[in-house]
């Protein structure tokens, strides 16, 4: 199926890495998996890749617990447009908001962006509304010790 006939992520993207331990009680063996730390997504305007006034605010909020671990920032966009122009603006968002990451100090070798374009909605793009939230920029943090 494509994108545009299952909203419910079609397409094979790069996965953030996932580590796995094992917890043992009383001979059952349960697994714990072990995920990044995900926060709330950055929206953007339609065929944007600036950052508006609320995603700098949320952004400025979240650096103190952003700074001194890995950062993963995957782009998304909605349905509209053709896949390559959607993966481009994906790339362009999580370079905006890497860029004003780094603008507050951060630094660029622990920021990893993906423009993943139009993959893995959140929601339906049947309307704007719902077209809007699939409009984003997903961040995770994994502390050093969690990284390969």
């Amino acid at each position: 199926l494509g994108s545009k006939d299952n909203w419910a992520c079609p397409s094979v993207t790069k996965k953030t890495p996932v580590k796995l331990t094992v917890v043992e009680e009383k001979e059952q063996v349960f697994v714990e998996e072990i995920k990044p730390k995900h926060f709330d997504n950055i929206l953007f305007d339609f065929n944007k890749s600036q950052l508006t006034n609320v995603a700098k605010v949320k952004l400025i909020s979240y650096l103190p617990v952003l700074a001194g671990n890995q950062i993963i920032l995957n782009g998304y966009t909605d349905d509209v447009g053709g896949d390559n122009y959607n993966k481009n603006l994906a790339q362009e968002r999580a370079e905006s908001v890497k860029n004003f990451l780094m603008q507050y100090g951060m630094v660029s070798s622990q920021i990893e962006t993906n423009g993943l374009g139009e993959c893995c909605f959140l929601m339906p793009n049947d309307n704007d509304k719902s077209r809007s939230l699939n409009r984003r920029v997903e961040i995770y943090i994994e502390e050093q010790s969690q990284r390969k």
